[in-house]
């Protein structure tokens, strides 16, 4: 729902080079959003509470994601949780 509620905002930071501060900054909470719901079906996955076909779609998906624009820098930012 709030993928569609901000569409507009979304193909912004998708295809502009130049992002106003306001929109770098909603690129990296859409990227933080993305990445803790990775890390919840991750944990779900790992627990077995996940059968193998749905993470291994999943986690194509969040491959996929990760070239989006912005996601490198980010990650470089909050990078993979410690165990």
């Amino acid at each position: 729902m709030f993928r569609a509620e901000h569409a507009d905002r979304f193909a912004e930071i998708q295809e502009k080079a130049e992002l106003s501060p306001g929109d770098e900054e909603f690129r990296w909470w859409t990227h933080m959003m993305i990445a803790l719901h990775a890390e919840t079906y991750y944990h779900q996955y790992v627990l077995g509470l996940m059968q193998e076909g749905h993470w291994a779609g999943y986690s194509r998906y969040i491959e996929g994601y990760s070239t989006n624009p912005g996601f490198p820098e980010f990650w470089g930012d909050v990078g993979p949780a410690a165990a």
